[in-house]
């Protein structure tokens, strides 16, 4: 389009070029057809790599407002599960496919998975598999029950399955609740925006982060790494209307800083990380000491 309208310059465009144009310009993929079109909202978000080409390793590069999404990696599309469950494909599945992709999946399964892999021993994830169909907090209760075991093998890949499942479904839902509260007209008091996904170096600044300073527990990992940053604190003249007398406690998550660590021992290193802020501040009310919600985590 671009080297078409420098080609023509100030002269009037052919019909088929203009229409072309404001097709370009107000749609998004479309199939002409000869008696008919079919055409596609345009996407509400797109994530490409330096060369312009759709690519995103820790969530869709294409989402579009119904919902739908689309992955892909360096412009090649890709299965969801390659992108948000990479711990349970089979290296097989990607062989011979772009090399970077191996990289990816080794720093974002962690080196307990990744050491699983290498050796070929991942086979089943009889946790994944069960939560998958519909053991949802029998399979969570056991994994916490395992205790420091949970990052041992044989349960390590499997457990770190689990948590980034379970954070694509709060991410969709997390998705669902903005588009509908936008669509009621709620007014959502968080800039730039009410849900903000993950930056793509998270991955490797939370690695970094428990190297120096000691493991996060796995379903938080998750979350920083799938669904990102939450904030749905607004106004909305039934919901919570300004004013309101009562703390309606909104969701609120902060996203992955090394700057929300908390000390309780300057000598002895951070002990856990501020995740939210409590009901009372949601609400604009001060308070006294540690209002705020803190993840404690062994070093």
């Amino acid at each position: 389009m671009a080297d078409n309208e420098h080609q023509i310059g100030d002269r009037e465009p052919p019909p088929i070029i203009h229409a072309a144009w404001e097709v370009a310009r107000s749609s998004g993929m479309w199939w002409p057809f000869e008696n008919a079109a079919i055409m596609s909202e345009r996407p509400a978000e797109i994530h490409v790599s330096e060369k312009s080409l759709l690519h995103r390793g820790d969530g869709p590069a294409v989402v579009f407002r119904d919902g739908r999404r689309a992955y892909a990696w360096n412009g090649k599309a890709v299965p969801e599960r390659w992108i948000m469950q990479p711990e349970t494909v089979p290296p097989r599945e990607y062989k011979g496919f772009d090399p970077t992709f191996a990289k990816y999946v080794t720093s974002r399964i962690g080196s307990a998975a990744a050491k699983a892999k290498t050796k070929g021993r991942l086979g089943r994830l009889p946790f994944l598999e069960r939560y998958q169909a519909g053991e949802h907090e029998l399979v969570w209760q056991e994994l916490v029950a395992l205790g420091p075991g949970v990052r041992e093998d044989p349960n390590a890949a499997d457990a770190l399955a689990v948590a980034y499942e379970t954070m694509r479904r709060v991410d969709a839902n997390v998705r669902t609740l903005v588009k509908r509260l936008t669509a009621m007209n709620y007014v959502f008091a968080s800039t730039p925006a009410a849900h903000v996904p993950p930056r793509a170096a998270v991955s490797k600044e939370i690695a970094d982060f428990e190297k120096e300073m000691g493991v996060l527990p796995l379903s938080l990992r998750a979350f920083f790494e799938v669904v990102g940053e939450v904030n749905l604190i607004g106004t909305h003249p039934s919901l919570d209307p300004k004013g309101n007398t009562v703390a309606t406690d909104p969701l609120v998550v902060y996203g992955f800083d090394e700057g929300l660590a908390e000390y309780d021992d300057e000598d002895e290193g951070p002990s856990g990380l501020t995740i939210a802020p409590d009901d009372l501040h949601k609400a604009n009310v001060s308070g006294g000491d540690a209002f705020d919600t803190i993840v404690r985590y062994k070093r």
